[in-house]
């Protein structure tokens, strides 16, 4: 269900235009004031007043600003021309905006979609009806899903992401008022989340009726380009652009009258779709299709531009004649401009290596430990419940309070996690331990922790739709703004599953994610870091690689650095003497990178600590929490003392013992004995010999050899060396 203001106060007969903009921002509505009308053929009326508004798009009104605006003696405290920024700016509300008054067929493809899908019936959600008898609906959109903003040749517009839509009580050209139809007025009924069906529709519609309708969409977004300089965003007004440049050149280039014969015009509109092919891509995956395909699906190809320029040389001898006798802009005349950041200039070169002084390039910027570098992508992989939750959170802490109880710091860092899985008042219950365990104080953080819940603040960023995958550019500004804004040095997510909606398995969509959180970490020079799991194995634990990381190979090869937890195995803990129900307490942090693990006493580990929060009351106990610390593999003689090598030696005397452990006289009986040591496992067996090859190389046991009864030959044995200990 979506949000009702159900207000005693508010009169929609008598209302101010203050008390209208105070609705609407109850509401959670982006609203801002739009011109008023200057007469029947005016067009300006339905944009914002204001000189720039694409920031607004992203980012909240500041009240200061609305204070100005709506205050008293505000600006436009008297004005009832209003409007809302759609999209994520106003909690993902958007509009489906339908000129049935004008085109029957927006009242067709509308009566038929809900008649297939719905039974005939309209959504129950917010409706208007424009001041010259259009109709609105209001939806919000699914969270994970950037909502496009679209012109239709049908007369349906979708105001989306970035759009903008005219509000009641404004005063339309015609002279009549916006107004709320009976019964769906916001304090009259729920804003409904967008149905699957309805989605579904509306990319239908824009794939095949997209980019017909007279002029262009208006959004607050401007182009956006991908990392080869080729746009993504805005490919509809640059085709626009292409088209009309290039019959207004060719206008000007035909000194004959009548129109050019076919062939010239169809020459000049490949030479323009070529153009106009340079210079934008798609924002679907490859997935084995080539480019011009996807555009095609994307209705930004060259059916779509083939359309626009019929449309556009229609208006050969009016608007394109009257654009041909302006004096065309010389280029040689521009003063040199600096290049335009992310525009495709479509030059390149090969640059010469300058033989720097080695010792004055600077640093690869390790932000912690080996970790997390500034500008790079990092990875930690790990089982459910080996602890990859509280390790980040320990680590959070500790490049907040720049202790370095876990890894080499250089100097406190900001640092921002978000979790897709857990409420924030669980997060806050796992910092808090920790913050309990370490004895950090609220001074030690000093403001530099960030925390967010996915389920407050979803992340979204990639849905997999029949069409391909579609992004959400608008959020991932939206996380660039965050992290800008914050000065964020380090940003954690967890976990990665919950990101996107898109085959895990499909290396072609997973690798255009991590692409979005690398370009995230070059944009904004923070490190980025995603917590992943591995997939379901049949294999023994403490022996996962990256390779075993779940879903596609593409995120782990993206990834600057990637490490492994590995839960400490059943012979590794027989070996130090660790119990049973301790064990899975212990885990290993190993570098996914290198080609071969380090052996376990040489191995970075950490153990889960319980931390009582303290919260209990009336006799119920408080919360217990796990807290990931530092912890040191036992040596083989960490608990072996000299009384123990004195007991050996003396139980040994002049005998000879056997080397092997499958011999009856094997001498790890006696020390396992001696030293309290279970020989019964392999572990424990291990640890055991491992003390008598110390033992060995101190010269206090002795190999020798010795003839054996049945295979009447020497064979190796041990017997009591020196009992000097110096």
């Amino acid at each position: 269900m979506g949000l009702r203001v159900v207000s005693p106060a508010f009169d929609s007969d008598w209302a101010d235009p203050c008390e209208w903009v105070a609705l609407y921002r109850d509401l959670g509505m982006q609203v801002v004031p739009c011109h008023r009308p200057a007469g029947a053929t005016d067009a300006t009326w339905k944009h914002p007043k204001l000189a720039t508004w694409a920031q607004f798009a992203t980012e909240p009104i500041p009240e200061t600003v609305y204070e100005k605006w709506y205050g008293d003696g505000g600006e436009f405290a008297r004005s009832r021309q209003m409007g809302m920024i759609t999209g994520g700016a106003s909690g993902r509300i958007v509009c489906l905006d339908l000129d049935t008054h004008k085109n029957p067929a927006a009242a067709d493809w509308w009566q038929g979609l809900i008649t297939v899908e719905n039974y005939g019936h309209e959504p129950e959600t917010w409706k208007a009806i424009s001041g010259s008898g259009g109709r609105h609906f209001f939806f919000r959109y699914p969270a994970g899903f950037a909502m496009p903003t679209a012109k239709t040749a049908l007369g349906v517009d979708v105001r989306g992401q970035g759009g903008f839509i005219v509000l009641a009580p404004t005063l339309h050209n015609c002279g009549r008022a916006y107004a709320w139809q009976d019964g769906c007025a916001p304090w009259e009924c729920d804003l409904a989340t967008a149905p699957d069906w309805l989605v579904i529709g509306i990319e239908e519609l824009i794939r095949r009726h997209g980019g017909g309708g007279n002029g262009r969409e208006r959004t607050a977004s401007e182009a956006e380009f991908n990392s080869f300089g080729r746009r993504v965003d805005g490919r509809e007004t640059y085709m626009a652009d292409v088209v009309w440049a290039a019959l207004v050149d060719r206008y000007r280039e035909w000194d004959f009258p009548g129109t050019p014969p076919e062939r010239l015009v169809e020459e000049s509109a490949q030479l323009a779709f070529a153009i106009y092919r340079d210079n934008v891509a798609s924002r679907l995956p490859p997935n084995g299709s080539s480019e011009d395909d996807r555009l095609e699906r994307e209705g930004r190809g060259h059916t779509a531009f083939a359309a626009k320029w019929r449309s556009a040389f229609l208006k050969w001898d009016g608007a394109i004649a009257e654009a041909a006798k302006q004096p065309k802009e010389d280029p040689t005349e521009e003063q040199p401009q600096p290049a335009q950041p992310g525009v495709a200039t479509s030059q390149f070169m090969f640059r010469p290596y300058g033989w720097p002084e080695p010792s004055s390039l600077p640093r690869r910027a390790w932000l912690y430990g080996k970790h997390f570098i500034r500008g790079y992508l990092s990875l930690l992989v790990a089982p459910g419940a080996t602890g990859k939750t509280a390790l980040a959170v320990a680590e959070c802490l500790d490049m907040v309070s720049g202790r370095g109880f876990l890894a080499e710091i250089a100097e406190p860092l900001r640092v921002g996690f978000w979790c897709g899985e857990d409420p924030r008042l669980e997060l806050e219950r796992r910092f808090a331990a920790a913050c309990l365990h370490y004895g950090l104080s609220e001074a030690d953080i000093g403001g530099r922790l960030f925390l967010n819940s996915g389920l407050d603040d979803p992340l979204r960023l990639a849905v997999e739709r029949q069409r391909g995958v579609m992004f959400d550019t608008g959020l991932r500004d939206a996380l660039i703004a965050a992290i800008r804004r914050e000065q964020i040095g380090v940003a954690i997510f967890d976990p990665f599953v919950t990101l996107h909606a898109v085959n895990e398995n499909s290396n072609a969509g997973i690798n255009a994610i991590a692409d979005i959180f690398k370009q995230i970490a070059h944009d904004t020079g923070c490190a980025v870091c995603l917590l992943h799991h591995l997939r379901k194995t049949n294999g023994p634990h403490g022996d996962f690689t990256a390779d075993d990381a779940r879903g596609a190979k593409a995120l782990v090869d993206a990834a600057r650095s990637v490490r492994i937890l590995n839960v400490m195995t059943i012979e590794e803990a027989d070996r130090v003497g660790i119990a049973a129900n301790e064990r899975t307490r212990h885990f290993r942090v190993d570098d996914g990178k290198a080609n071969m693990a380090r052996p376990p006493e040489l191995a970075v580990w950490r153990r889960l600590e319980s931390v009582d929060l303290g919260n209990g009351a009336l006799g119920v106990a408080g919360d217990n929490v796990q807290v990931a610390v530092a912890w040191r593999l036992p040596g083989p003689l960490e608990k072996v003392t000299e009384r123990h090598l004195c007991e050996v030696q003396q139980e040994m005397g002049d005998r000879e013992f056997g080397v092997a452990a499958q011999s009856r006289d094997w001498l790890g009986y006696l020390v396992g004995q001696v030293i309290g040591i279970e020989t019964t496992s392999v572990g424990g067996r291990r640890h055991v010999q491992q003390i008598i090859e110390i033992w060995v190389k101190s010269g206090v046991i002795v190999r020798t050899e010795r003839w054996g009864e049945k295979t009447k030959r020497m064979q190796p044995a041990y017997r009591c060396g020196s009992r000097d200990r110096g």
